[in-house]
This record gives C-alpha cells, structure tokens and sequence, in this order.
C-alpha cells in the first residue's frame, strides 16, 4: 500500500524538477542575449525568453498550489502553458541542433527535457487539466500566436534582415603618378575598400597582387592554333597581334593591405597605399593590379580575434614549403605552394545558436606565388568557416552557400587595372 504515494511522491519531485530546469535554461538564454547578442532582434529574443521563463516560474507556484486540497481555479491552465514553452522551447533547440549538423554537450539538456515535457502534458491529460480551462479553444490559441510570434522573431533575425540588408563592399585599385630613379621605376599603388552596405563587415581576409606580363607585339596575326594553345594555357585574353611568352606572368608584389579582424563599419573606408619597384629593364609590356577582400557580416558572428577588442590576431610565420596543417585542396601537392593561415574562433550571434552548434572556426589561406611558379592564377585566398578540425575536405558547393547565408562570408574582387610598362615610364619622366 505505501507504493502508491512513493510513486506519486517520486512524479511530483520529477514534474516540479523539469519545471525548475526550464527556469534555469530560459533565464541563462535570455540573459547572455539581452547582454551579448549581436542584433536588436536577438536582444528582443532574449527578452521574450526572460518572459517565458517568468512563465513558468508562475507555473512552478502554479504547480505547488495544485498539490493543495483545495487549489486555486486557473492553477492547471498555468501549469499546462508553462509545460508547452518547455516543449516547444526545445524543440527549437533540437531542430538548431540538427541544422548545426554537430554535437554540443547541451544536447542531453533538451533531448531530455522534451521527452519529460510530453510524459507532463500526458500526466496533465489524465488529470483532465484541458477540460477545467473556461476556454480551451482560446488558450490553444494563444499559446500558437506566442510560438508565431518567438518563430516571426527569429526569422526576422536570419532570414529577413540579411535579406533586407545585404552586404555590400566594393574594392579598387589604382596606380599613383610613378617616379624614375637609378634605372628604378617606383611605381605607387593606391587600394581602397569600403563598406557601402548598412551592416558592420569584419575582414576576414585580404590580398593584393601586382603582376607583370611578358608580351611580344608583331605585326602578322596570331593564328587560330595559337589561339587555341593560349586557352590551353588557361590564358583568357586572347590577343591577335601580341604573343604571351612563358611564364606569361611574373608576380612582382603580394600581401594583405588590410589587417584580418578589422572591422568596418557602414560607410567605412580602407585606404592602403604599396609601392612597387621595377627595373625599367623588365622584359615586360603592361603591368596589372587586383585585389580581394574575404568579408563576414558582424551581425551574423564574432570574431574572437576581433582587432578592435584585442590584438590576438596573428598570421604563421610564411615558409617556402607546403604549410603542415593545410589541406590538399588548398595548397596542391604538385606544386608545393607555401601558404599562410589566419585562424580565428567564431561566436553566433546569438545564445540559441552559440549553445546548439559545435565551436566554429574561421581559417584564411593565402597561398603564396613560388618563386619558379607555374599558374596564372596564384596568389589566391581560400575560406572556410567549419567545426574546428574539420577543414581537410574542401567545401561543396551547398557547403559554400551555407557559409554565405548563415555568416555572410564572401569574397569580392577588385577587377584589374593595366596599364603599359611604357606609358608608365613615360609619364614618370615627363614629370621629372
């Protein structure tokens, strides 16, 4: 006979025990968002949370009434909405948890508190809470208008607002007015980058390239063998009267001309002027300028590194040798091109993505040109935001688009600016 109240005893003491737990996750979710999350809409998130856990601290009174001989009218109904904010609570929890495609040690927190809250909303049926509601139909349907309304902010924070507010950067080269000295032509190159968007950018990555070319202009037309040999080549401006020798490029300078983890704000400019020097001897025709700047929205992500809060920031120390932690997809085998990484952890923007997603980092790989290069297309940059040790595999595409909607990182070139090893030279005397 003395089991019966030891088991009503043991599924009151759990009841309230769940009851408690959601206090404590709704309160520590909604105060790291009021103080840490990146957008309004997350610190309004944190609010709304800090509210549904006052919710259910009244249901936890609620409960206690309800063990009295005689509780109070509406005691169930309180009960009963503070076990649903549980339940869907959690299972928001689960479904980021999911989406994050990793594990978290907060995974058995909800996993458990989800199957606790339908063995409550089942214990509550058997007590026959739904029917002592004076309107079921209009408690059912409050209870849907404040999943709406947490789902409506939510999706205003990660759909929306990055639609509504796309990032927006631009980059230009430039040359300066060159001098000539010592059979030396100093040739200034001014980069501009700035944030015409409406959202904070960190800068994850830069690089800027000034390379020249070896062309030999002859008066008969290149034939269409010729033609062929340069898209062979993966030379894409096809010339009629100017062959391209081998190696058609010479990398004359390479280097960041922004400092990764900097960060720029709406209408922020960076201005960064190299100055590149150039036998006037050079065997080459015209000399070419790019630029790429790798960008990540500041209110989809932190980035710890953050230069304007410390100065962890640090690059690995460039050797000419395949650097022992890239991958192969960045830096080939056959070519053995030295690289090196900027790495940087990553904070979501907010608590319900920070404590449903395993810790992300952010990794930069400038792949240098080698001195006795054999592509067109080095220097380059390579990005990746993954799970820390998982950046051996390359990116898939959806993995790529992922990147992009989820933390706004991208990259955005600057286009090329040529001009002729010769007018350059000209000009620069003439100004003498």
């Amino acid at each position: 006979m003395t089991q019966v109240p030891q088991a009503q005893g043991l599924a009151r003491t759990l009841f309230g025990a769940g009851l408690i737990a959601t206090v404590v996750e709704l309160a520590w979710y909604g105060s790291d968002d009021i103080t840490h999350a990146l957008t309004y809409a997350g610190r309004i998130s944190g609010f709304v949370c800090l509210a549904a856990a006052l919710a259910v601290i009244a249901a936890f009174g609620a409960f206690l009434d309800c063990l009295r001989h005689r509780p109070a009218r509406y005691s169930g109904g309180v009960v009963l909405a503070g076990v649903l904010i549980s339940l869907f609570f959690n299972l928001l929890l689960l479904a980021l948890q999911i989406d994050g495609g990793g594990y978290t040690h907060f995974l058995l927190f909800w996993a458990l508190l989800i199957p606790w809250s339908c063995w409550a909303l089942w214990r509550l049926h058997r007590l026959g809470v739904w029917g002592s509601l004076p309107h079921p139909r209009g408690f059912a349907a409050g209870v849907v208008v404040s999943v709406v309304v947490a789902f409506g902010s939510f999706s205003y924070n990660h759909v929306y607002q990055p639609y509504k507010f796309p990032a927006l950067v631009s980059t230009a080269v430039e040359f300066r007015p060159a001098t000539v000295a010592d059979g030396v032509l100093s040739l200034p190159v001014v980069l501009r980058t700035r944030n015409r968007g409406q959202v904070a950018l960190y800068v994850a990555g830069s690089l800027f390239q000034v390379n020249g070319r070896h062309g030999d202009t002859r008066k008969e037309p290149r034939t269409a063998d010729e033609l062929r040999g340069d898209v062979e080549e993966e030379q894409w401006d096809l010339l009629r009267h100017t062959e391209v020798g081998a190696p058609a490029v010479d990398v004359l300078a390479q280097g960041r001309y922004i400092l990764s983890g900097r960060l720029l704000q709406p209408g922020e400019e960076s201005l960064s002027q190299k100055v590149v020097q150039i036998p006037l001897d050079a065997p080459y025709d015209v000399i070419a300028a790019n630029a790429v700047v790798v960008t990540l929205r500041a209110d989809r992500a932190t980035l710890l590194t953050d230069l304007n809060r410390s100065t962890e920031t640090s690059w690995t120390v460039p050797e000419w040798k395949k650097h022992p932690r890239d991958p192969d997809w960045v830096a080939s085998n056959r070519f053995r091109w030295p690289s090196v990484q900027y790495r940087s952890p990553v904070a979501h923007s907010n608590a319900l993505l920070e404590h449903s997603r395993p810790t992300r980092e952010l990794t930069v790989w400038w792949v240098l040109k080698p001195p006795t290069g054999e592509s067109l297309w080095a220097p380059y940059l390579e990005y990746l935001i993954a799970p820390a040790g998982e950046d051996r595999a390359p990116p898939s595409p959806a993995a790529r688009r992922r990147m992009t909607e989820r933390y706004g990182l991208s990259a955005t070139p600057s286009g090329a600016f040529i001009a002729p090893l010769a007018a350059l030279v000209q000009q620069a005397r003439a100004a003498d």
